[in-house]
């Protein structure tokens, strides 16, 4: 079992990585188009394999070499906020963890799958929770989020009206608000709405909602 020093970064600094990676690249508008940053800025071929998922569990994975990242198929012809997140997710890994996984000669799934169980269960998941919170923040930035988050609250009043009227808790009806609001706000992500209420949450949005 192999240690890696994977660096322990705060969903903050998880933030700032994202929206310097956008800014540098002079990205502002959503939805981000992930495709072109990773195959016009950053020179990656993108390739699907079928089966990927079905048969080994796995959504897409980046090589050691960072010239390509593969991702299952089906997902990429069925599943395009899937697709669109899995692409972000190991564009996370070529942002925070270059150095770590440069050190490995990871250009197939067997070498990929190897490589995945020699980790540390510790290391295998600060280094996934990177990933994720990295393509979470990288679709959905937090200025967009927090601009259209405000533009489309009116649009949960009737639900909180009724709620009110009726003399439920707010804990009982805002589950209920936050996953409304997440369906109107996850198309103009091009992203799921459980990644949408994730960064809702993270961010504390939540919270404004009455």
């Amino acid at each position: 079992m192999s240690l890696l020093k994977v660096e322990y970064l705060s969903y903050d600094q998880i933030a700032r990585a994202a929206d310097d990676f956008l800014e540098e690249r002079s990205i502002t508008e959503v939805p981000v188009d992930i495709e072109r940053i990773i195959e016009y800025d950053l020179r990656l071929d993108i390739i699907t394999i079928p089966g990927l998922f079905k048969n080994f569990d796995i959504d897409g994975f980046i090589t050691g070499d960072f010239s390509a990242i593969y991702v299952d198929e089906s997902i990429y012809t069925n599943r395009p906020n899937r697709y669109r997140f899995t692409l972000a997710h190991e564009l996370g890994h070529y942002v925070l963890h270059k150095e770590i996984l440069g050190q490995v000669p990871i250009t197939s799934i067997s070498e990929w799958k190897r490589y995945q169980a020699n980790l540390s269960p510790n290391d295998r998941s600060t280094i996934e929770f990177q990933g994720y919170a990295f393509g979470g923040l990288l679709l959905v930035p937090r200025h967009h989020l927090q601009k259209h988050f405000d533009a489309n609250l009116p649009e949960i009043q009737p639900l909180i009206k009724k709620a009110v009227r009726e003399r439920i808790h707010r804990s009982n009806y805002l589950d209920y608000a936050l996953e409304h609001l997440a369906t109107i706000l996850a198309p103009i992500f091009e992203v799921s709405v459980d990644v949408i209420s994730r960064r809702i949450k993270k961010d504390n949005l939540h919270e404004d909602i009455p």
